[in-house]
């Protein structure tokens, strides 16, 4: 009898989310700090192990989705601070902003279970699915117990001018669907010119081509902070193909035509994401140097 396979990431937030509505719905026979807890742990966890993944596997999509969920994020943990303070005003301001909480966390909720966590699916191997899952545990087990509000009051409106932007298109279909935006950070090498010497000469080969997709930062929020992730920089420019040529004549020594290096790439540029800190452009391709052989005849003999 084999073993039983290990939850991944999918797991991890699927069983996540249903244990917070199972908490929401036994409100009126419990205390609400509870969903409330539930709601902000599993935030912190995804913005620390989320929100990354999406920006590096799914490339501008993800980005969006991911600055999107931040905002939302923001908006929830200012009424899980909210909620936490009604507790002690009455039952019914409470029970009223517990609800408007649920609404908000149930509106989140069907944005990643039906667009986000397929297309994430769709684009990890199971390895790395297992490894996130195991950081998303370890994240929700470091986060604060609750948020501050101030801290909350200020990302909430921060929130909102990135809220405010238009959503962001769900991939064509779900699991197996699109693969991941590709994003090049650096053009192709221009062609280096034919070189002719006196005798011959020949083509110059071309730049590399610049490198792929940026890596997004992570990292673990410190207690009580939540840490907002960095876009990756863009990848810097390939350096430009040597080549050291002559010419050849039957009836002649080799006489070397000018010969031009290729030049490299361009600097590849990523735009900034509202409410993330802006990305820094990759290095420009370092451009070739020309070196010239001046053209000899060996005097005949």
């Amino acid at each position: 009898m084999g073993a039983l396979r290990s939850p991944d990431l999918m797991d991890c937030i699927l069983c996540d989310h249903s244990s917070t509505l199972t908490l929401f719905n036994t409100f009126f026979s419990a205390s609400g700090g509870g969903a409330c807890g539930a709601v902000h742990a599993r935030a912190v966890a995804e913005s620390v192990v989320l929100y990354p993944v999406l920006q590096t596997r799914l490339g501008t999509e993800g980005a969006q989705w991911a600055a999107r969920a931040l905002a939302e994020h923001a908006l929830i943990e200012q009424a899980v601070a909210d909620v936490l303070t009604l507790r002690s005003v009455g039952r019914e301001a409470l029970a009223n902003r517990l609800k408007q909480l649920q609404a908000d966390f149930v509106a989140h909720q069907a944005e990643e279970e039906g667009a986000i966590l397929p297309a994430l699916a769709s684009v990890l191997s199971a390895e790395e699915s297992l490894a996130l899952a195991a950081q998303f545990k370890a994240a929700k087990q470091m986060a604060p117990i609750a948020p501050q509000p101030a801290i909350a009051q200020a990302q909430a409106a921060q929130a909102a001018v990135v809220a405010a932007s238009p959503p962001v298109a769900p991939p064509s279909s779900a699991i197996g669907g699109a693969g991941p935006s590709t994003v090049t950070t650096g053009d192709a090498a221009m062609e280096g010119p034919a070189s002719g010497g006196a005798f011959g000469g020949a083509a110059m080969s071309s730049g590399g081509v610049g490198v792929e997709a940026p890596t997004a930062g992570t990292g673990m929020p410190n207690t009580g902070a939540e840490t907002t992730p960095n876009l990756g920089s863009g990848g810097a420019g390939a350096e430009a193909g040597a080549m050291d040529l002559a010419g050849v004549d039957a009836d002649a020594s080799p006489a070397g035509g000018d010969v031009d290096m290729a030049t490299g790439g361009a600097a590849g540029t990523a735009g900034p994401i509202p409410g993330l800190a802006p990305a820094e452009g990759g290095l420009a391709g370092k451009a070739g140097e020309r070196r010239e052989h001046e053209s000899a005849m060996q005097p005949e003999a």
